[in-house]
């Protein structure tokens, strides 16, 4: 006598489904650019960008479910790969984020030099970092040492190499 397949309880049913729903959550809550890098078809995109326009709590809900009916359709280990890679993509961009105002806040306050930026990024221009942090540092006023120290944190960012 042959065993017959085993089937997954229906508790098991409600976990799979739970959790397709809260992937769903997840990519709900994805701007659209965000999303448009997500593989998927277009019906659950569809669904996903419609779930946005809802305000009624019941509808709402009522939108998880189906939202994760749809996922149920889909590929969900690409998925899960696309937005694993996408939430690494974003913790490395706020991670550069926040050590580029360290900087700026060291080269302000004078708790870092010029000469220790230097050193961990040689191609930086020197002379250029110099003017702006004395300019930021000996400002007239408050705003225009917050619009000075703005400009500063943009150089950083974007021409020294980062």
């Amino acid at each position: 006598m042959t065993n017959p397949v085993e089937r997954p309880s229906k508790s098991e049913l409600k976990r799979r489904s739970q959790q397709l729903v809260q992937l769903g959550q997840r990519l709900a809550g994805l701007s659209a650019e965000a999303l448009s890098t997500i593989p998927m078809s277009d019906d659950l995109a569809a669904a996903l960008t419609e779930g946005a326009r809802i305000t009624s709590n019941p509808a709402r809900k009522r939108h998880r479910q189906y939202v994760g009916h749809l996922m149920r359709e889909e590929d969900i280990d690409t998925i899960e790969q696309a937005l694993a890679n996408l939430e690494r993509t974003s913790a490395a961009a706020r991670h550069q984020f926040h050590q580029t105002e360290r900087w700026r806040d060291a080269l302000l306050s004078g708790t870092a030099s010029v000469d220790d930026y230097i050193a961990e990024h040689p191609l930086a221009d020197r002379s250029r970092l110099r003017r702006m942090v004395h300019r930021a540092r000996t400002a007239a006023d408050e705003a225009a040492r917050k619009k000075l120290a703005r400009t500063l944190f943009r150089w950083l960012r974007d021409d020294s190499g980062h």
